[in-house]
């Protein structure tokens, strides 16, 4: 690892740890004055612990060419239970909690039609992609 890389992650790492509970923190002294309300946290053991994790789903390839990977990813605001009786609106590519497998390789064309179905616009963060600006 370059030396550089090193430095700013580790940066990167130690800023996160200390800004994410000072956040966490002020979100939830901005929820208990609103009307009453107080954070309600699931109980420690809710979720399971020690579960392998599952495969992560795959973007098919709607192309028959060859270096060609041609699909469609759709985010949209979906009703979830994570923990058994209780549901809450995560927003999901495909209808999966976590983004897919976009399964290419160097020297494909790669085109994906970006349906956002989301309150906002949106992007998404392309790990190991190089995505020009247009």
């Amino acid at each position: 690892m370059i030396r550089r890389d090193f430095l700013a992650k580790a940066l990167g790492a130690l800023t996160a740890s200390i800004v994410a509970p000072l956040l966490r923190a002020q979100d939830m002294g901005h929820m208990e004055g609103m009307a009453g309300m107080t954070p309600s946290l699931a109980a420690v053991d809710a979720l399971p612990a020690g579960a392998l994790l599952h495969e992560l789903p795959r973007l098919g390839n709607e192309s028959s060419t060859r270096g060609v990977f041609r699909a469609e990813l759709t985010a949209r605001p979906t009703q979830v239970e994570l923990i058994p009786g209780i549901k809450s609106t995560r927003w999901l590519y495909n209808g999966t909690p976590i983004g897919p497998l976009i399964d290419v390789r160097e020297g494909d064309t790669v085109e994906i039609r970006f349906v956002n179905h989301l309150p906002q616009p949106s992007t998404i963060h392309w790990h190991g992609l190089p995505v020009p600006a247009a």
